[in-house]
């Protein structure tokens, strides 16, 4: 609800590594009422970087006339940055945390080869009509 009210340029989010370049390219498809995707980064209020993905998609009436812009905002600092120890858990949940690390340690069963017999004892036995 913070941004519910704020530009959709996200000026308020640019730091010091916030390239101007895209900025620029962002401004440029909202003025020239163009679609198009825009790299950006972008810092949270708790200072850490984030790279969002803004796909910039002009509505039109009946008449073509340009009646607001609709802004997708996506996620895509995985994409940009790799995985470290250090910060591959540090967006997910306590939840997500230990559903990872039970996945992690769970032993593959194999399964019994196609080929291999099957013990009469397991076929089930059926009735001759």
């Amino acid at each position: 609800s913070d941004i519910m009210l704020k530009p959709v340029r996200c000026d308020f989010l640019t730091g010091s590594l916030t390239g101007q370049d895209s900025m620029d390219g962002l401004t440029d498809a909202l003025d020239k009422q163009r679609a198009g995707v825009h790299e950006n980064l972008f810092y949270k209020k708790n200072s850490s970087a984030i790279w969002l993905e803004i796909e910039v998609v002009p509505v039109r009436n009946e008449f073509g006339e340009v009646v607001l812009f609709l802004c997708i905002y996506k996620d895509i600092t995985a994409q940009k940055e790799p995985l470290s120890s250090a910060n591959m858990f540090a967006g997910l949940s306590k939840f997500a945390k230990i559903a990872w690390t039970l996945n992690k340690n769970r032993k593959v069963q194999t399964k019994e080869s196609p080929t291999q017999s099957i013990g009469s004892d397991l076929v089930p036995g059926y009735k001759n009509e």
